[in-house]
């Protein structure tokens, strides 16, 4: 599956009321906008795996995201690697990081 496919299932398993749905897609949309904003559904996932099913959250993470994206990246897809101090993560973190991310896109959401 493509990353807009998956960025598409994500949203319609978070949010499956309808007017919900459309306000995360509109809420979204505004990571990309501007020409220096980056990997777009990368981002956007990662404001998903963030903010759970907390309509105000995916906001707030997209404001963030919209001023930085790497943090939201950061955050979102290397939490224990962060979390440490210096940043400095050993073969072990980085796949845990990989896996706990690898499951979210797999599970329940």
């Amino acid at each position: 599956m493509t990353l807009p496919g998956i960025l598409t299932k994500t949203i319609g398993d978070m949010f499956p009321v309808a007017h919900e749905r459309r306000r995360v897609e509109q809420e979204l949309r505004r990571y990309g906008e501007a020409s220096y904003h980056r990997e777009r559904e990368r981002v956007q996932l990662a404001i998903l795996k963030l903010a759970g099913r907390d309509l105000d959250k995916v906001r707030e993470c997209t404001d963030a995201a919209c001023i930085d994206y790497r943090d939201v990246l950061a955050w979102a897809e290397f939490p224990e690697q962060i979390s440490l101090s210096g940043g400095h993560a050993d073969a072990g973190v980085l796949e845990r990081d990989r896996r706990q991310y690898l499951d979210w896109l797999e599970g329940p959401k």
